[in-house]
Order: C-alpha cells, then sequence, then structure tokens
C-alpha cells in the first residue's frame, strides 16, 4: 500500500472506498466505504476475489448503464 497515495486520496473531496481483504487495517477507518472481499486467508486467492469482484462490478455498471 503506498501510505502517500493513500492519505491524498483520503483527503480530497471525492468519495473512497477501499476494497480489502483486511478490514482491520489501520487506515480502513478513514474510509467512507470498505468493502471486504472475504477473510485474510491465503494470499494467493486474494487477487482472484479481487478478479471476481471488478469483473461483478463491471457488469452491474454496463447492465445499469445500457
Amino acid at each position: 500500500m503506498q501510505k502517500d497515495l493513500t492519505l491524498s486520496i483520503i483527503n480530497s473531496k471525492a468519495s473512497n472506498i477501499l476494497i480489502t481483504q483486511n478490514s482491520h487495517m489501520k487506515l480502513s477507518s478513514l474510509f467512507d466505504t470498505v468493502v471486504t472481499l472475504g477473510d485474510h486467508d491465503l494470499e494467493r486467492t486474494g487477487k482472484y476475489k479481487l478478479l471476481a469482484f471488478v469483473e461483478l462490478l463491471g457488469n452491474y455498471y454496463i447492465l445499469k448503464n445500457k
């Protein structure tokens, strides 16, 4: 995680969302929305959870804006 980038996003006026497997991280309370993708179990499963989330989010956006 890039701390400088994260802090500049949090301090901006834009809404911010944290997508993570570790909802107990220190900075998570500073985000407007926290989306937890399961538990912080195997590191290698995290990328597949994230890919599935992005796929579903993209699909939702396309269907909503047809």
